[in-house]
C-alpha cells in the first residue's frame, strides 16, 4: 500500500484528482480512509491506517489499476489479489505437503513479481516499466517466502496451523516502543539545541 500512495503522490494532479477518487474508491468498498497532511509539510500526506478486515477488502477489491495505467497497474493489482489469496491460504486449519510447496512457490513467485525492474531500453516504446526496487521489500516479504513455509511444516508435524497465532500484540509493542523512543529523542533533541542557545 505505502509504494502504492509513494508513486500516486510523485503525480502532479494527486491532490486535486487522484486523493477524492481513491478515498471515494475506499468508501465504495465501505473502508473509512482518507489522506492527510503531516505536520512536516504542505507536500507531505499520510492516511488512515487500516486494520485487518479493512485491509483485507481493499486487498481484495480495491482498482488499483484505474489509477496507475498499463501493465504496471494490472501487476500491481494482481499482485495485491495473490497476496491475499496466500493470506487465506495461512488461515486454513490444516495443510497438505503439497499445499505448502505450492505456497512456497507462490510466495516466492510474488516477491520476484513485486521487484521485476524494468525491462527494455529506456524511454522508448519497448520500455515495459519495473514494478517496484528490491529495496522495497520488507522483513514480512522476506519471512512470507523463507520462513513461513517451514514453520507451516513444523505446526503441520503437531497438528497445528497459523490460524491459531497472531502477533497484533508484537506489533502493538513495536508501535510502542517506536513511539517512545522517537518521544524520548525529541526531547533530548530539544535539551541539546536549548542548551547550545544557552552557550551561544
Amino acid at each position: 500500500m505505502e509504494c502504492l500512495f509513494k508513486d500516486l503522490f510523485k503525480k502532479n494532479d494527486f491532490e486535486w484528482n487522484l486523493k477524492e477518487k481513491i478515498e471515494k474508491k475506499m468508501n465504495d468498498l465501505n473502508i473509512h480512509f482518507e489522506f492527510y497532511h503531516t505536520n512536516s509539510g504542505r507536500n507531505n500526506w499520510s492516511w488512515t491506517s487500516l486494520m485487518g478486515p479493512d485491509k483485507k477488502k481493499m486487498l481484495q477489491h480495491f482498482p488499483v489499476s484505474e489509477f496507475i495505467s498499463g501493465t504496471r497497474g494490472t501487476t500491481i493489482e494482481n499482485l495485491w489479489r495473490k497476496l491475499y489469496q496466500l493470506y487465506e491460504v495461512l488461515r486454513k486449519p490444516f495443510h497438505t505437503e503439497e499445499e505448502i510447496l505450492e505456497f512456497e512457490n507462490d510466495a516466492k513467485n510474488w516477491v520476484k513479481i513485486f521487484c521485476q525492474p524494468t525491462m527494455g531500453q529506456m524511454n522508448t516504446a519497448t520500455m515495459i516499466p519495473g514494478i517496484y526496487r528490491k529495496e522495497d521489500v520488507t522483513p514480512y516479504m522476506h519471512m512470507l517466502t523463507m520462513h513461513v513455509p517451514h514453520f507451516l511444516r513444523q505446526l503441520k508435524e503437531k497438528g497445528l496451523s497459523f490460524r491459531l497465532f497472531s502477533t497484533s500484540s508484537i506489533e502493538k509493542k513495536n508501535h510502542d516502543q517506536v513511539n517512545l523512543f522517537i518521544f524520548k529523542l525529541k526531547k533530548f533533541i530539544y535539551k541539546i539545541t536549548n542548551l547550545f542557545i544557552l552557550l551561544g
